[in-house]
């Protein structure tokens, strides 16, 4: 695969079926091996060279001592560790989903997930709009529901909200209620207005639950018209946005106090280009969001080490402008002024703020940060998810220590409210 093609075509080239073709396409992509990249409703795939000859010199060095010395692959020499580390998949947030079944002859898509909570639990946060939109949406692409009318015969309007303002339309149709046992919808694409968009696939999911002695076990089944609309949806990631969106649940679930008591600053990466920040702030969503945006109160806890001072402070005000940050050491303090700046994709108050970002006076690289805040039972929780043009800019930028410099800040930020109370 020297050159990118779309998974449909992939799969085209081998007697394979779609589905199969799908799960080695993810497990290549999870190895690093492959990059796969979002062309409109199209998943594009192309081999990764480099990445796979470090595998095959790894995978040659080391051959005789995993063939005659299994028993020591749990424990390898420190010498090995190293190159198994750089090949190594990434730890990844807790993921409720343990199956996806994709059935070509049935023209179903199921997925399993099990929860360590009661079925009236699970069953309240599906049922409960404000909830269900804290986890319906994949990062940077939350879900708003601006109707819900759960009873059969009624229906739902959603949107999914990407960073740049931009938004996509879908209706659910209550088909089937059983409460605490499953409801059923007919899901499909829709305009602004709600109504069926033409041409696009429409699928009957199913939601059932049944206690464990986990607790729940969820099974969503999709079934579809056609062979070519299961494929679509297939390629529209639907599979990978599942995993992403589901594995927000458990905060929701547990509740924010619980879940992020003692955690600090938590950092989990979701993709090969993408990880999620959290930390939760015992203040009002407003508070938080001021405290954010507020050149008078940045300058206050965004310091990072002691000894370094802001030195300019240019808040983002609108969408479509412009930030800069700097900061330098102070006096006896080693080190280098430096700064950031970028532009302001998306700013909605006191909800959600998207910016790019780079190095001042670097040519890149260039991420894309986007910042959620959700209140509950007095705390706001700040999801702060970055994208990164690439692995190597992700590991290099992650391994400056930037997740503990945010929980210095964060933590600064704490103290700054508890004895300076904000408006």
């Amino acid at each position: 695969m020297t050159r990118e093609v779309s998974v449909s075509e992939l799969a085209r080239s081998y007697q394979m079926s779609f589905a199969a073709v799908q799960k080695h396409v993810t497990v290549l992509e999870e190895a690093e091996l492959i990059v796969k990249r979002a062309q409109g409703r199209t998943r594009m795939v192309r081999a990764d060279p480099e990445r796979i000859a470090l595998a095959r010199t790894l995978l040659a060095q080391y051959e005789d001592l995993w063939r005659g010395r299994v028993d020591r692959l749990d424990s390898p020499p420190e010498r090995v560790k190293p190159c198994l580390r750089s090949i190594r998949l990434h730890e990844e947030p807790d993921m409720p989903v343990t199956d996806v079944i994709t059935d070509e002859k049935n023209l179903t898509l199921t997925v399993i997930a099990d929860f360590a909570h009661p079925v009236s639990r699970v069953w309240n946060a599906y049922t409960d709009p404000r909830q269900l939109e804290r986890f319906w949406g994949p990062p940077t692409f939350p879900a708003t529901f601006t109707e819900w009318d759960h009873r059969v015969g009624g229906r739902a309007l959603y949107h999914m909200n990407g960073p740049a303002g931009e938004k996509s339309y879908a209706r659910w149709d209550f088909v089937s209620i059983e409460p605490e046992r499953s409801f059923t919808v007919d899901d499909c694409f829709a305009d602004e207005s709600g109504e069926p968009a033409p041409g696009m696939p429409v699928m009957r999911m199913r939601f059932a639950f049944e206690a464990t002695d986990q607790g729940t076990r969820m099974t969503t089944t999709s079934d579809f018209s056609s062979l070519e609309a299961l494929q679509t949806v297939l390629e529209m990631g639907v599979v990978e946005g599942t995993r992403l969106a589901m594995g927000q649940i458990d905060a929701v679930l547990a509740g924010l106090r619980e879940w992020f008591a003692g955690k600090g600053t938590r950092m989990e990466v979701l993709t090969d280009t993408m990880v999620r920040i959290t930390r939760v702030i015992e203040a009002p969503r407003t508070v938080v969001w001021r405290a954010q945006t507020d050149p008078a109160l940045i300058p206050q806890w965004m310091l990072g080490p002691d000894g370094w001072s802001m030195t300019t402070c240019d808040a983002p005000a609108e969408a479509g402008g412009t930030y800069r940050f700097a900061w330098a050491p102070d006096p006896g303090v080693e080190g280098e002024p430096f700064g950031f700046d970028g532009e302001v994709l998306l700013l909605e108050e006191p909800f959600r703020a998207v910016t790019t970002e780079r190095m001042t006076g670097m040519d890149g690289p260039t991420t894309t940060n986007d910042l959620t805040l959700t209140e509950e039972d007095g705390l706001t929780l700040l999801t702060t998810v970055i994208t990164y043009p690439d692995v190597a800019t992700r590991d290099m930028i992650l391994g400056t220590g930037v997740v503990e410099g945010m929980e210095m800040s964060y933590a600064r930020l704490e103290e700054v409210l508890l004895t300076r109370p904000v408006a």
